[in-house]
């Protein structure tokens, strides 16, 4: 794990005098909006065991000093389990039926709420990203049948965070941390205009990052959908 005063180095020569204290908030803070608005640090959960009868399953961050921010994506039994959200379920739910998921042939659709199944087709996080509630109900118990992969942001009280971050993205979180200690008003280190070319620099850095992200689980999605077909 990187320690925050690894960037201490980077980010102390444009704010002299600025006490040590204020340089690891805002090194953090700046972790913290890149780790929230790109899902970069993601983890692998311990799998979890799929017991019959229980939709809802707590998630718990595998990491001291973190958050979960999103679940990335879910596996049954290594079958990809599709994310959706509670309004999408109430709105398309005869759509996702009629397209494969839970058809059973009859006439009568049962609600997404109630349906039962060998093998979970969505998931939905109804508070916050602590639990984990399956469509359908399972019907079987599976020992470790249920896999996530977390995306998680670091805790204010957080002193260290993964390597990754430091060794692939420090410059960038050095802009983000120097952007924000230079806007503090009425300090000997205070700049208005390097404050707005360094915060930029960040931000441009986060929709880099966010792009490499979104590009990377879209070729992921794709690659699931050509292998599997929804049951018919």
């Amino acid at each position: 794990m990187a320690t925050l005063t690894q960037w201490y180095p980077e980010v102390l020569p444009w704010v002299q005098g600025c006490p040590p204290q204020f340089v690891r908030a805002k090194v953090l803070s700046a972790i913290e909006e890149l780790c929230r608005r790109t899902l970069y640090w993601q983890v692998e959960a311990a799998p979890i065991d799929i017991v019959a009868a229980q939709a809802s399953y707590p998630l718990v961050s595998p990491t001291t000093d973190t958050l979960i921010t999103e679940v990335v994506h879910a596996f049954d039994s290594g079958n990809r389990i599709v994310s959706r959200s509670e309004d999408e379920l109430d709105l398309n739910w005869p759509k996702f039926c009629a397209e494969g998921a839970f058809f059973d042939g009859g006439d009568t659709l049962t609600p997404w709420r109630q349906v039962t199944s060998d093998n979970a087709y969505f998931f939905y996080l109804p508070d916050n990203q602590t639990n984990l509630r399956l469509v359908g109900i399972p019907t079987t118990t599976k020992i470790a049948g249920l896999t996530v992969r977390l995306a998680l942001r670091p805790l204010p009280t957080a002193t260290t965070v993964d390597d990754s971050l430091y060794n692939h993205l420090h410059e960038e979180i050095s802009w983000g941390a120097i952007g924000r200690l230079l806007s503090i008003p009425d300090k000997p280190w205070s700049n208005g205009k390097l404050s707005v070319y360094y915060s930029e620099l960040f931000e441009e850095a986060i929709e880099e990052t966010k792009g490499r992200i979104v590009r990377s689980r879209t070729r992921d999605n794709r690659s699931v959908l050509h292998s599997r077909a929804f049951a018919r």
